[in-house]
């Protein structure tokens, strides 16, 4: 479930989700679950992808969190995978730069109701910049999120 703002009542249904993006021969992809406590918007236009159920548009996220109820299990868990040629402190950057791809996604994130954690993996093929890894890695992850909710409310829909 996502979008628990509003009571496990008006949550929506959380999913898995994945994407992939290439640069030259460079390939980052990620596989992610995402059962947050947050909202979830498109990274692009903001505009919103699960919301409490019966709210439209603004929500007073300060207040939710504010009286949101202790109890329940949060978290969104990712693997960023890519051919490029990491040291294990070179994937260690890139799985926290891959961080700012669930912030872009979820709102709000990180919570301490939220047990979120990326891992990141690399095949050693494909020499290619640091940032250029963990760039994409964050973009990634924030569509592999939309993705794996826009999946999961359709599935729920049907």
């Amino acid at each position: 479930l996502v979008a628990k703002l509003g009571g496990l009542d008006r949550a929506r249904p959380g999913g898995v989700g994945s994407a992939s993006a290439r640069y030259g021969e460079l390939i980052v992809g990620a596989l992610v679950v995402c059962n947050a406590v947050g909202n979830v918007y498109d990274p692009l236009t903001r505009a919103p992808v699960a919301l409490p159920l019966g709210t439209q548009a603004a929500f007073d996220v300060p207040h939710a969190l504010a009286t949101l109820a202790q109890g329940f299990g949060n978290t969104t868990l990712a693997v960023v995978a890519t051919n490029a040629r990491l040291r294990k402190v070179d994937a260690t950057k890139v799985a926290q730069m891959a961080q700012d791809g669930l912030a872009r996604a979820i709102d709000p994130a990180h919570t301490s109701r939220d047990g979120d954690t990326i891992f990141a993996a690399a095949t050693g093929v494909v020499e290619a910049p640091l940032d250029l890894v963990g760039v994409l890695a964050a973009s990634v992850v924030a569509d592999a999120i939309v993705r794996g909710v826009r999946a999961a409310a359709g599935a729920h829909e049907s």
